[in-house]
């Protein structure tokens, strides 16, 4: 339960972690915006009281959306990094600041994958040397197709990607970027260039790509051997650039910009905890850490050791997000000859 005034004490979380104005702080933006969130946390607290008392309540859309925030802004943060830390200490996540600093080295193995002209695309992790994990549709983002061109049209794809990769061989200056800062409220910057993508997994959304140097003072992140001895409800969290929000089911756009934020915050380098749900099928499952498009290719972090179990690659809003199980793949070719480490 929330102490004092909840609706007090969630527009204040609100205003620390998602609406801004320009500068290095994050400030409230007083506007009608954050009289209808109070509004709409008023509305929520009011719901969960009538199905506390009575679990049978048909909640109206308006009262299913609020309670949608109120959960998402307790349980499911979707918190800006500054510094390469997480300094917020969320509601219900004890862990996250006890756990600091072996949270640090996690967010220093992920980076944003980008355009030449920095147009943000996804998110990808250090597996290895010079070697980042991410997903297809990410792959076929820096390739501008459709994002299941990987799946549907499988011939043509991988014809695209040895295309791209020879032209950014023979165009150096066209190569994507790497960035392992894109922080907010930050000028700094620790970009490297993409040589080319290594291969690309048939079956599920998964892909190896080679960095032109190793960035500096990035971290190799630590890919778990197994699954977690306790899965449905174990407690994780995912690292990545939230650009936005998925086409199929979006989210009602105050909980977009409460959660994530307006324009000056999205695509910038965030910390979202959440659970493992269930299993989608035997190579993939579900969390529900909060994610938007640009997440696609986060890694998923058990709290328990810090190991890399999942790589994030979609969601849909108040259902559940997926993940590849990479402990599966351990032995795959794919990740076992493009020197991908696991341990």
């Amino acid at each position: 339960m929330l102490k004092d005034d909840p609706v007090d004490r969630l527009l204040t979380t609100t205003r620390s972690r998602a609406i801004v104005i320009g500068g290095d702080d994050l400030m409230p933006k007083q506007s009608a915006d954050e009289q209808a969130v109070a509004a709409m946390l008023n509305t929520a607290i009011a719901a969960a009281k009538r199905l506390a008392s009575d679990p049978a309540t048909k909640l109206s859309d308006d009262e299913e959306v609020a309670l949608d925030l109120f959960t998402l802004l307790l349980s499911r943060p979707a918190i800006i990094i500054k510094g390469g830390r997480v300094h917020e200490d969320p509601e219900n996540w004890p862990e996250v600041l006890a756990e600091a600093e072996l949270i640090k080295p996690v967010i220093a193995g992920v980076g944003r994958i980008e355009l030449a002209d920095k147009f943000k695309i996804g998110t990808g992790f250090v597996v290895g040397d010079k070697r980042i994990l991410t997903n297809n549709h990410v792959v076929c983002g820096l390739f501008e197709l459709d994002p299941m061109a990987w799946r549907n049209t499988r011939p043509a794809f991988e014809a695209t990607m040895k295309a791209y990769n020879k032209s950014w061989s023979d165009m150096p200056d066209t190569r994507p970027r790497f960035e392992m800062v894109g922080e907010f409220g930050s000028e700094k910057t620790n970009a490297v260039r993409i040589n080319r993508v290594l291969g690309s997994h048939q079956k599920v959304d998964m892909a190896v790509i080679e960095l032109d140097a190793v960035p500096n003072k990035a971290q190799r992140v630590t890919l778990a051997t197994k699954q977690p001895a306790t899965f449905k409800g174990h407690r994780v969290y995912a690292v990545g650039y939230p650009v936005a929000d998925s086409p199929f089911k979006p989210a009602p756009l105050p909980i977009l910009r409460r959660v994530f934020g307006q324009d000056e915050t999205l695509g910038m380098k965030r910390f979202s905890p959440g659970t493992i749900m269930e299993w989608e099928n035997e190579h993939l499952f579900q969390h529900d850490a909060s994610t938007l498009r640009g997440s696609s290719g986060s890694c998923i972090v058990s709290f328990d050791d810090h190991r890399v179990v999942g790589l994030h690659f979609a969601g849909s809003y108040t259902e559940h997000n997926n993940a590849v199980p990479l402990w599966k793949f351990r032995k795959d070719t794919l990740l076992t000859g493009n020197g991908v480490l696991f341990g």
